[in-house]
C-alpha cells in the first residue's frame, strides 16, 4: 500500500506541474481556506479516482450515487472532488473569491457545512448533516449534493469517477473461437491477438478443419460482444422516479404536417446526445433530443404506458413484441397537439420543461386496447378529422405494411387513373425541377 500511495503522490506532482497559473493560484488559495474558492473553466481533474486497499474492502457497504451511462461510482470521499468539477462548468461572474462551504458548530464534536451555489444554478443551498469534524461536514454536504444534482439529471456521466472493471474493459482481450460462441480467453494484452495462421499443406483435412473453420468467419480476429451499461442499468433502476427525454423531429418534406413529438420515459436519466439527421424520401430532417422534467407515476398510469409501449413497439417491429414490466428499459408516451414543439429544439437549460400536463392519456389508452381503428367515410369532413396524424392500412391484421397520410384528394376516386403529377402529390415526393 505503501509503494500505492508513493505512485499516487508522484502522480499528483507530475500533475499539478501542468496545470495553468490560473489552476495554480486556485489550488493554494484552497489549501488555505476552509471556505472554499470558484474554480476556473480550465480545471484539470482526473476523473479516475484512486482508493486505497482499506476503502475498496468497505466499498460494498458504503452510500454511492451511481451513474447509469458507464456504471462509475460517487462515493462519499469522492464528492467535493466532483463538485468542484462541477462548479468549474458553471459560469459565475464576479464570484472567484466568493465562499461556497459555510461552517456552524454547536458543540465541539458536532459541526454542519452549508453548500451554496451560484444564483440562477439548482439547488441555491444545500446543509448537510451534523459531523464529527469540518472536514467530514465539507465530504458530507458534497455528497447530499452530489444525491440532489443526479436525482434532478443535471450531473453528468463525465464527472463520474471510472470504475476499474471499466477501464479493464476497454483495454484488448486475447479469444478463441469455439463453435459459434464467442469466450474470453487468457489475460488482457497490450496489442490485438494474431490473425489466424494459413493452413499447412503437409495436414490432413482433419487437422485443417478447425483452422479452416475460423478463417470461414467474417474477418480474421472475434471480439468479444459488448452492449451499453446505460439500458442494463434503467432495467436495474428503482421504479418510483422517471426522467423523460423529447424527441422532436422536423419535418423538412411536410412542413405543413410536423411529426408529433414523443416522450422516451427512462428511470435513469439520459446522458446529452447531440442532433442527428433522419432521411424521409432522400430529405433530411434533423431529430432533437431534449431532457423534460423528471415527473413519477402512479400504478394505473405505469400499467397503461407500459401497455402503450408494448403496442408501439410492435407498431415499429411489424411483429409480435412481449416483454414484462419490470424487464422493460423504456417507456413511451405522446405529447398532443398543445405542445410547443419548438420548445423541443432550444438548448437544454435548467429548469426542464414540464411535459405531464401535455401527456394525452386518454389517446394512449385508447391506443393501448386496440391496435386499429376504421376510418369515418360518411363524409368528407369525417375521414379528414380521421387521417389527421395517423397511418393506414389495408387489412385487419395487425402485423402488415402501414402508409402515412399526406391529405385527402376530393378530385379523385379508385377508378381515376392517376398521372405523374398525381402520384407525386399523394405520396408527398417533391417535384421534378
Amino acid at each position: 500500500m505503501l509503494d500505492k500511495n508513493a505512485d499516487t503522490a508522484r502522480k499528483t506532482v507530475r500533475h499539478l506541474s501542468r496545470m495553468s497559473e490560473e489552476v495554480q493560484e486556485w489550488t493554494q488559495l484552497v489549501a488555505v481556506r476552509r471556505e472554499g474558492a470558484y474554480p476556473p473553466s480550465d480545471i484539470m481533474q482526473e476523473t479516475q479516482v484512486y482508493h486505497s486497499d482499506s476503502e475498496d474492502d468497505t466499498h460494498e457497504a458504503a452510500q454511492y450515487i451511481k451513474d447509469p451511462t458507464m456504471s462509475g461510482k460517487i462515493y462519499p470521499q469522492d464528492a467535493v472532488d466532483v463538485i468542484y468539477r462541477y462548479l468549474s462548468r458553471i459560469e459565475a461572474i464576479g464570484a472567484k473569491l466568493q465562499p461556497i462551504f459555510e461552517y456552524s458548530s454547536t458543540l465541539p464534536t458536532e459541526h454542519r457545512c452549508t453548500l451554496t451555489f451560484p444564483p440562477g444554478h439548482p439547488p441555491s443551498v444545500i446543509q448537510g448533516p451534523i459531523s464529527i469534524s469540518k472536514v467530514a461536514a465539507k465530504r458530507a454536504a458534497c455528497f447530499e449534493a452530489c444525491k440532489h444534482l443526479h436525482s434532478l439529471g443535471l450531473l453528468p456521466y463525465k464527472l463520474f469517477p471510472r470504475p476499474r472493471e471499466v477501464t479493464r474493459r476497454l483495454r484488448p482481450l486475447a479469444v478463441s473461437i469455439d463453435e459459434d460462441i464467442e469466450q474470453t480467453k487468457g489475460e488482457i494484452l497490450p496489442t490485438l491477438p494474431p490473425a489466424p495462421a494459413a493452413p499447412s499443406t503437409h495436414q490432413t483435412n482433419e487437422e485443417a478443419l478447425p483452422l479452416s473453420k475460423a478463417q470461414g468467419l467474417s474477418g480474421t480476429r472475434c471480439y468479444k460482444r459488448k452492449s451499453p451499461e446505460f439500458w442494463k442499468n434503467a432495467v436495474e433502476s428503482r421504479r418510483d422516479h422517471f426522467y423523460p427525454t423529447i424527441v422532436t423531429v422536423d419535418r423538412n418534406h411536410n412542413p405543413q404536417k410536423p411529426y408529433r413529438p414523443i416522450l422516451i420515459i427512462k428511470t435513469v436519466p439520459l446522458s446529452p446526445i447531440d442532433d442527428f439527421q433522419l432521411f424521409f424520401a432522400t430529405m433530411p430532417s434533423v431529430t432533437y433530443l431534449r431532457p423534460a422534467r423528471p415527473m413519477a407515476f402512479d400504478k394505473d398510469q405505469l400499467h397503461l404506458l407500459h401497455r402503450y409501449t408494448i403496442r408501439a413497439m410492435r407498431g415499429i417491429f411489424n411483429k409480435a413484441f412481449v416483454c414484462p414490466m419490470e424487464e422493460m428499459p423504456f417507456l413511451i408516451a405522446p405529447l398532443d397537439f398543445g405542445w410547443n414543439i419548438e420548445m423541443g429544439k432550444t438548448d437544454p437549460k435548467w429548469p426542464f420543461p414540464d411535459v405531464s400536463d401535455y401527456i394525452p392519456w386518454d389517446l394512449i389508452l385508447y391506443a393501448a386496447e386496440q391496435h386499429l381503428v376504421p376510418l369515418r367515410t360518411e363524409s368528407l369532413q369525417s375521414l379528414e378529422e380521421d387521417i389527421k396524424d395517423a397511418v393506414v392500412q389495408d387489412w385487419w391484421s395487425e402485423y402488415t405494411k402501414r402508409y402515412d397520410c399526406m391529405r385527402v384528394r376530393p378530385d379523385l376516386n379508385p377508378l381515376t387513373p392517376l398521372e405523374g403529377s398525381a402520384v407525386r402529390t399523394i405520396f408527398g415526393l417533391p417535384d421534378d425541377p
